[in-house]
């Protein structure tokens, strides 16, 4: 059976399934390849997999209930592989093609040419953000702990920088950024940050509020604060991709 299973591609337990459909339907060790015609592999297919009434199966289902999000999502000029990775962070498991074709056929993007947007000058502006890494354990509590990465991409060379904290407040935010300078080797003269509630208290396009303690930390290490609109990916992409 490990055989047979691998030689298909599939695993056992499928393998064990479509041969003992087929010997329901007929076959045997001693009728020969003759037995093997298209309609009897027909037949076959069909008792394990039948037709559906619709054209989609369960995936594609799960797809439609998070329809709207994905829309969303898609306009906000999301990849459908970060689609896919959102998805999945909220428990919504699909095969990658299944998604990609649902992408296709629900939504229409735009076929506008795209301007590229110049890069600045090398070793001038980085982007920030704060991803969720997953559950480790902080020998200082001595207990398992929600681990946080900050993230520092230089927009130029795309060069990233990653800090894993337990916390999101400013002196951590700060103690990130302070490793990414020795790290660059120097501070970048712009950081655009999300609007992180420890760098920006009041978001606004055009006077956003900055927490006066890290708004005094950016004064002394001589950057300027050019935090991302709110719901605005496409303000900081080069750090948006890899969160």
């Amino acid at each position: 059976m490990r055989v047979v299973a691998q030689g298909a591609g599939v695993d056992r337990k499928t393998a064990q399934r479509y041969i003992d459909a087929a010997r329901e339907l007929g076959l045997t060790r001693s009728g020969g390849d003759e037995q093997l015609t298209d309609a009897f592999i027909g037949r076959v297919r069909e008792a394990v997999r039948p037709s559906r009434a619709g054209a989609h199966g369960e995936s594609w289902e799960l797809l439609t209930t998070h329809e709207d999000q994905i829309k969303k999502w898609l306009e906000d000029d999301l990849t459908v592989a970060k689609v896919g990775d959102l998805l999945a962070r909220r428990d919504v498991q699909v095969p990658e093609r299944t998604l990609q074709r649902f992408c296709a056929e629900k939504f229409t993007r735009p076929t506008n040419n795209t301007v590229r947007v110049a890069d600045p000058e090398p070793g001038r502006e980085v982007q920030t953000d704060f991803g969720r890494m997953g559950m480790l354990f902080d020998p200082h509590t001595n207990r398992r702990r929600v681990v946080h990465a900050l993230i520092v991409v230089a927009v130029w060379s795309r060069y990233m920088f990653v800090w894993l904290t337990f916390g999101q407040r400013t002196e951590d935010v700060i103690e990130g950024l302070d490793a990414a300078w020795r790290a660059f080797h120097g501070v970048f003269p712009v950081l655009i940050p999300d609007n992180l509630s420890p760098v920006v208290t009041k978001a606004d396009a055009l006077e956003p509020h900055f927490n006066d303690t890290f708004l005094e930390y950016s004064q002394s290490r001589g950057f300027l604060i050019d935090a991302a609109r709110v719901r605005h990916p496409k303000d900081k992409p080069r750090v948006e991709r890899q969160v």
